[in-house]
């Protein structure tokens, strides 16, 4: 039974990662920025730009968090709603976290 279970781990992760894939938008983030508000909170900004040739009805774009010494502290994400084919939204999204967040990085952009 346990030589079983490895391989079917294997599938089984093999899968999700697929699925995943399945959900990915050709959606691009342009001039992604982590800036300090007034109160010391950071917050992520861009331009979400829809560069393919359907409506998205919402997207979740999943964010990796770094500390000044680059070093991963996190993650999150935002949704966004309502992109049209080649639509440019700007947006504007508070970082929520315990870690002293200095910068974030994209990670992708998925379909919901």
């Amino acid at each position: 039974m346990r030589r079983l279970a490895a391989p079917l781990l294997l599938l089984a992760l093999l899968a999700f990662v697929g699925c995943r894939g399945e959900n990915r938008v050709d959606v691009v983030v342009e001039d992604p920025q982590l800036i300090r508000l007034m109160t010391g909170t950071p917050e992520f900004t861009g331009k979400l730009i829809n560069r393919g040739g359907e409506r998205l009805p919402s997207v979740q774009v999943q964010l990796a968090l770094y500390d000044s010494d680059n070093v991963r502290v996190g993650k999150t994400f935002f949704v966004a709603r309502d992109l049209n084919p080649g639509e440019r939204v700007s947006f504007r999204e508070l970082i929520k976290s315990e870690a002293d967040v200095q910068s974030a990085k994209v990670e992708g952009v998925f379909r919901l």
